[in-house]
């Protein structure tokens, strides 16, 4: 029997052979019952910490560090650059194709050259901007519903875009207007719930100093 501490814990364990103490990606050791709580990555078996643990990101494996999380989920949006949550669900997926990408990789669509600009995929998988320029080079008609023209003068590129550039690009205006108001109304709930808050906090001051 050896003795372990565990880096998460602090609390001593045992066990009979070393090759049954779990590790993570730095080779600390971890007790199995902060092993099995999910306290450590099951991508990389990196150690949870900070907000990784207060707020875990989680999928059917198990708990995930932010950089796994990231490189696994996430995608870097090619019209403004910054990280979205990739789609999950056909419906939720848009990707836009640039004309340069259009000419350099002869993508075509029902027979013809492909219009660049905003799409949505109608009846194919959530994973179609790759194929368009990796796999195949061609769809039939119907595969696909164009939502906006742009040529995106100067880019080149054939990907997912973020729902903010969806919405800044190829939603109307009518549900552009719909969605800050959404927004809007949510900003001044909960300005409104944290006022509500700091008045209770205020009266329970007077009423101890009474």
């Amino acid at each position: 029997m050896k003795n372990y501490k565990c880096e998460i814990c602090k609390a001593e364990f045992t066990t009979e052979k070393e090759w049954m103490v779990k590790e993570d990606s730095h080779g600390n050791k971890v007790c199995n019952e902060c092993y099995e709580k999910g306290t450590v990555c099951h991508f990389c078996d990196r150690i949870l910490q900070g907000e990784e643990m207060e707020s875990p990101r989680e999928d059917n494996g198990g708990k995930i560090c932010d950089e796994c999380y990231s490189e696994h989920y996430q995608a870097g949006c090619p019209v403004c650059e910054d990280n979205f949550d990739m789609a999950t669900e056909a419906e939720d997926y848009y990707f836009a194709i640039t004309k340069t990408a259009i000419d350099d990789n002869g993508v075509r669509y029902d027979g013809k050259p492909m219009t660049p600009g905003v799409y949505k995929a109608a009846k194919s998988s959530i994973c179609l901007a790759r194929c368009l320029i990796y796999g195949f080079r061609s769809l039939n008609d119907g595969a696909l519903q164009l939502i906006r023209k742009n040529d995106f003068p100067g880019e080149d590129f054939c990907d997912e875009i973020c729902p903010d550039c969806v919405i800044r690009f190829a939603r109307p205006i009518r549900h552009f207007a719909k969605m800050l108001r959404r927004k809007l109304y949510y900003e001044w709930w909960q300005l409104e719930i944290k006022i509500k808050e700091n008045i209770m906090k205020f009266m329970k001051k007077i009423g101890a100093m009474q």
